[in-house]
This record gives structure tokens, sequence and C-alpha cells, in this order.
């Protein structure tokens, strides 16, 4: 479904960010907006309002709710919350609607999986099971039957496998993750420290984990287990269980502190919070303390949230000055290589990347980078003469004991008598990218290619003296 979504804005907008940035606050909006009403079912207004409040400015989570890639998640997560409301209605319309959600959920994300289990545990638990069990099977088979295209198909998905051997590990993930998400729908353990996100160990978390099992066990024991509390604990377990197997390999993902899980894992905290506080009335005491939360939560996180979006815009310039780098590199290769899968097609990198005169305006840093990226996609490197070298200039290092000058797209030949490393540049203060070592008193060959840019090539050579011929 995604690629669905995606190829259509991509054709009409090509690589503008804005309608993805549009259409994954759109599906936030509606994310929130459901689980607010699906809370008032429940709560007191105000209850309901307060974390919902949080979520919407959850910085906690930037990494979905600023980036067009959160969309699917969102749209889950909203799916899912409807339906559990479908299904709350109790008629054939609202189980078919169930039915429709969760299918829908399927070819959008995973994270609709322990809403598939909840509504499963809901309909076997009732009287009418055989009648009803078509609702979550139907979007169950959807999933099995993708699952084994997906292995008959040998399509791979990097991120997307699972380790059952960390099933062991679920307990632990589970305390983290309840620790972390509390800590970031609270906002009381702020990192001051220059940190972009909280953590799970962070001074109140796990205190706060520890009030919120306690709490649960001691409603569970008082007014015993309700078929919506059901649900919300098999929700948040199954997801806990489904971030802990598939945090496999090197790649490295904390519970309770990893952006990429705190918004669905607050989402289904929030809809056990509500059966928690489903007989809850809150007077003036109970309002002020609503108050509290909801002014540190939103506090923190909108915090959060400006000091991760320049994070954002950051890479994000980044990017931009690799894909224009990448172009230049691109249009000077001998090979006339085009751009790999990898490496995107020449049409996007060109549209996307900054242009020359841009790449100019970069920090010192973000240059230094830039002349790598050039160099590299050039394929950049000292060979062997192919033609006698003819208009041979010599000259003498500085203080520095750099020989140093600039030339245009030309072929050179270099020879010292004592050898020496080759650095270019490009758009740095100085060359720093190495090229290659001279072999002492041979020559060797140095292509600098044309491009679009109209710079001339920095090239450093640490010898004393150094010949620098340009081929016949």
């Amino acid at each position: 479904m995604t690629k669905a979504v995606y190829w259509p804005l991509l054709e009409v907008f090509g690589v503008g960010y804005l309608p993805f940035q549009l259409l994954a606050i759109s599906a936030t909006l509606l994310a929130v907006w459901l689980l607010y009403f699906y809370g008032r079912r429940r709560v007191d207004h105000f209850v309901a309002l307060t974390p919902c409040l949080v979520l919407l400015f959850f910085g906690s989570d930037y990494i979905h709710l600023f980036q067009g890639n959160g969309f699917p998640i969102m749209l889950s997560l909203a799916l899912g919350v409807a339906s559990l409301m479908s299904l709350d209605r109790g008629d054939n319309s609202g189980d078919r609607l169930a039915c429709l959600w969760l299918t829908i959920g399927i070819f959008t994300y995973t994270v609709i999986l322990p809403f598939v289990a909840a509504v499963l545990l809901l309909v076997l638990i009732r009287p009418d099971r055989r009648r009803r069990i078509w609702i979550p099977l139907v979007p169950a088979a959807t999933y099995l039957v993708w699952r084994v295209w997906m292995v008959l198909a040998d399509v791979s998905s990097s991120g997307g496998g699972i380790d059952l051997t960390n099933i062991a590990l679920v307990p632990a993930w589970t305390f983290q993750s309840l620790a972390g998400i509390l800590n970031a729908l609270t906002g009381i353990s702020f990192y001051f420290s220059g940190g972009n996100t909280v953590g799970p160990v962070e001074v109140f978390g796990p205190p706060l984990a520890i009030a919120f099992i306690a709490l649960v066990v001691w409603k569970v024991t008082r007014f015993g287990l309700s078929k919506a509390m059901l649900a919300a604990i098999t929700i948040m377990l199954a997801l806990f269980t489904l971030q802990a197997l598939a945090s496999t390999g090197g790649d490295l993902r904390i519970p309770g502190g990893d952006s990429r899980y705190m918004y669905p894992g607050a989402f289904v905290v929030i809809l056990v919070g509500f059966e928690l506080a489903r007989s809850w009335r809150p007077g003036p005491k109970g309002l002020l303390v609503l108050g509290l939360v909801a002014f540190a939560g939103i506090g923190s996180n909108l915090t959060l949230m400006r000091d991760n979006a320049y994070i954002l815009r950051d890479s994000g310039y980044q990017l931009r000055a690799y894909s224009g780098a990448l172009r230049l590199g691109l249009e000077g290769r001998a090979d006339g290589a085009e751009p790999t899968r990898q490496t995107g097609l020449r049409k996007e990198i060109t549209e996307f990347g900054y242009a020359p005169s841009e790449l100019e305006k970069q920090i010192p840093g973000r240059r230094e980078y830039i002349d790598q990226v050039i160099v590299g996609s050039l394929g950049a490197k000292l060979s062997p003469p192919v033609s006698g070298p003819a208009d041979c200039q010599n000259r003498l290092a500085g203080a520095d004991g750099f020989v140093r000058f600039d030339s245009g797209p030309e072929t050179l030949s270099l020879k010292s008598p004592s050898g020496g490393e080759v650095l270019l540049g490009r758009f740095a203060d100085s060359a720093t990218q190495a090229v290659g070592t001279l072999s002492p008193d041979v020559f060797s060959q140095l292509h600098l290619p044309a491009d679009s840019a109209g710079e001339s090539w920095l090239i450093a050579v640490s010898a004393p003296k150094l010949k620098v011929c340009t081929d016949a």
C-alpha cells in the first residue's frame, strides 16, 4: 500500500518532500483523533485529552513525526484503533468494518498485527466465536499469504527479520520500553546534557514503569480483567514482543530509547492507561495533576521537536550536498558509468542535489565532505602515463612541505625525486583527499575531468620538489 501511495506522489511532485510530510502529518492527526474518541468512550474527556495532546507534539519520536516515512506507521495505528471502535458496536456492520480496517492495515505496516491479535482474542472469548471468527482470520490469512509470497519470491527486506531466540528478552524489553515511554509522555526525565531523546534508565523511568505495572495488577485483581483491558494489554505486549524479536543483528535498537519505537509504544501504552483510568472522575486536584502532566509532557516534547528538527534539517543539507557532489563525480567519470540503483537515478540526483554555486556556500567541514564524495565517485587515482609528458614546469614546496597548485580539467603527469602523497580538493579551502602516492623519480598520471562546476582543482603533493607536466 505504501508504494501505491508514494508512486503517484513521486510522479506528480517529483522528489519534493512536502507532500510526504503532509501525508505523515495527516495520518498522525487521524491516529490521535481516533485515539481521543476511543478514550472518551471509556474515561473522562480531560483524561482522554491529556495524553493525546502530548502525542500531537511527541518530539521523542521525531523520526515518525517529522519524516514522510512515518505515514504507514501512523496509519496502521489509526486503523488499529478504528477496528477496536468498530468492534465495540457489536453489530454486523461494525464487524465488517473491523475486518476491513485490519485488512487494510496488513497492507500498511506490521504495527497492525498486535491489533489483529487483540481482536482474535476478543472474538475467541465470546460465545458466538464461530460465527465471528472470520473478523480476525481474514487479515491474519492475508498477512500469512504475503509472508509466504515473500519467502517464495526470495524478497529480502532490511530490518524485517526476526530472531526467535530473543523471546527470552521480552520481559526486559517490555520493562525498559515502559520506562522510556512513560518518561517521554510525562516529560519528567528530560536530558539536559544535549541529548535529543529520552531513555529507559533516566531517573524516573524505572519507578514509573514499576508503578504502571503495579497499577495494572491492582486494577485487575480488584475489579477483574475486563475485555477492554485484556485487549489493551494484549496489544501492548504483542507490540513489545514484535519489537524485541525484530531487534536482530548489529543494528542498534534500544527499547524505550530508540525513536523508531516510541510513538507506537506510547500509543498502545495509552490504550492500557485508558482502562486503568476508566472509573476515575478527576476533581479539581485531579484536573490540576492532569494539567501539570500535560504541561511537562508537551513542554519537553516541544523542546525535543525543536532540537530534532535542527538535526533533521542539517542531515537534509548534508544529503543535498552529497547528491550534488555525487552528480559532479559521475559527470567526470572516464568510463561514462551511469549511477547504480544504490546511488540513484541521474535525474533525481540532478533535481535534489545542490548546484555548484550552493556547494560553495557550505560550511568548511561539509565542503571537505563534498570533496570526498566527488573524488570517491569519480574514482580519481594515479596511473601510469599513456603518453609522453610535455610542457613541464618545476614547482617547489612551501613552508609546510607541500607543493600546492591549481589546475583546470586536464591530464597531468607528476614526478618527484622523493615521491610523495597526492591530495585533491575542489570546494574545500585546501586539498584533503588522497588519490595515491608517487614513486620516487617516476612519472604518474592524474586525470582531472571537466564537469558542470567552474571551480578548478586544488592539488597538493607532499614533496619538496615536483615536476608537473601536461600530457601531450
